[in-house]
């Protein structure tokens, strides 16, 4: 039975939050299918088990009940699914399509996408985003392999990253936009600073004032 953060691929994380969401089970029936799930059985199986093993089920399922934590850092590779993974965090060499599948993705909900958001992020060694290795399999290898711990901590460094840019390119907008004489010029750089702070203030990642 998977009993850690560490343990749980990501794919069987989102098949627990669906199934904590499903408004159709009640509470146990809930509870049957998410311990259903870490252990790699059915419901009927689990409904089957001896209550004590049942009970000792429960309490090693407890760790769903407290967050994680992400580290500071992700690793510098993930070897998954015959793919060696590396994260791009460089904003600054991130080429057109790989920031408009970002946002796509983002755009529907992080927790739901988040398999495509991090395959946004990690690209294969010695591979550019999209080029030359089907997107769709490193999704998969991700969704089957990658555990939501690792698939945190990417994300949460990706976050950083991104806020860091984000901050750096407003200032420069900032500073250029006061710079410019009253017009549509000065106005359309100005509603884009407002876009940039709302980004930033999403992320978590303050002002720049």
């Amino acid at each position: 039975m998977i009993t850690s953060y560490k343990q749980l691929p990501v794919g069987l994380y989102l098949d627990i939050c669906e199934a904590s969401q499903d408004e159709s089970m009640d509470e146990l029936a809930k509870q049957v299918r998410i311990l259903a799930l870490l252990s790699g059985t059915t419901d009927d199986e689990i409904l089957n088990m001896p209550i004590a093993d049942y009970q000792r089920a429960v309490v090693a399922s407890d760790f769903l009940q407290r967050e994680y934590q992400p580290a500071s850092r992700c690793a510098s590779s993930y070897k998954v699914g015959g793919y060696d993974l590396r994260p791009f965090a460089d904003w600054t060499k991130m080429t057109a399509a790989q920031f408009i599948d970002y946002q796509t993705y983002a755009g529907k909900g992080t927790e739901p996408h988040i398999v495509e958001i991090v395959s946004v992020v990690l690209v294969p060694a010695g591979k550019k985003y999209g080029d030359g290795y089907d997107v769709a399999d490193v999704q998969r290898a991700i969704r089957d392999n990658l555990s939501v711990a690792d698939v945190l901590d990417i994300v949460a460094f990706f976050f950083s990253q991104y806020a860091a840019f984000l901050k750096d390119s407003l200032t420069y907008l900032k500073r250029r936009a006061l710079r410019m004489k009253d017009g549509t010029e000065k106005e359309t750089a100005l509603k884009q600073v407002r876009l940039m702070e709302a980004r930033l203030q999403s992320l978590g990642g303050g002002s720049t004032t």
